[in-house]
C-alpha cells in the first residue's frame, strides 16, 4: 500500500509539473500574441505618422511657394519710391501709376521730340 501511495505521490508531482509547464507555455504564446499585437498597432501609428508627416510636408512647400509668389507680386521699396515720384509729379493717384504709365511715357516722348524740333 505504501508503494501505490509513494507511487501517487510521484503521478500527482508528475502531473503538477506537466500541468505547471502547460501553463507557462500557454503564458508565453499569449505574451507573444500581445507582442505581436502591440508591434502592428505601433507600426500602424507609425504609418500614421509618417502620412500625417508627408501632408504637413506637403501643406508647406505649397505654402512656402505661395509665399514665394506673393514676395514676386510685392514691388520693391526701390519701385515703390519711384511709383510714388511719379505720382507726386505728374498728379496721379498712385494707385493709378501702372494704368497710366504708357500714357504718360508717350506724352514725355511727343515732349522731347517735340524740343528737338524746335531746336533744329
Amino acid at each position: 500500500m505504501q508503494q501505490v501511495e509513494a507511487e501517487s505521490a510521484i503521478l500527482s508531482k508528475l502531473l503538477l509539473k506537466q500541468t505547471q509547464i502547460l501553463q507557462k507555455m500557454t503564458l508565453q504564446q499569449l505574451v507573444r500574441k500581445q507582442d505581436i499585437q502591440k508591434e502592428k498597432k505601433e507600426e500602424i501609428v507609425l504609418d500614421d505618422l509618417l502620412n500625417q508627416v508627408k501632408k504637413l510636408q506637403e501643406v508647406r512647400k505649397k505654402r512656402a511657394q505661395e509665399l514665394i509668389q506673393l514676395k514676386l507680386q510685392t514691388p520693391s521699396k526701390k519701385h515703390q519710391k519711384y511709383k510714388r515720384l511719379i505720382s507726386m509729379c505728374c498728379s496721379v493717384s498712385y494707385e493709378n501709376v501702372d494704368l497710366m504709365l504708357l500714357p504718360l511715357l508717350s506724352s514725355f516722348d511727343e515732349l522731347l521730340s517735340s524740343q528737338q524740333k524746335s531746336v533744329n
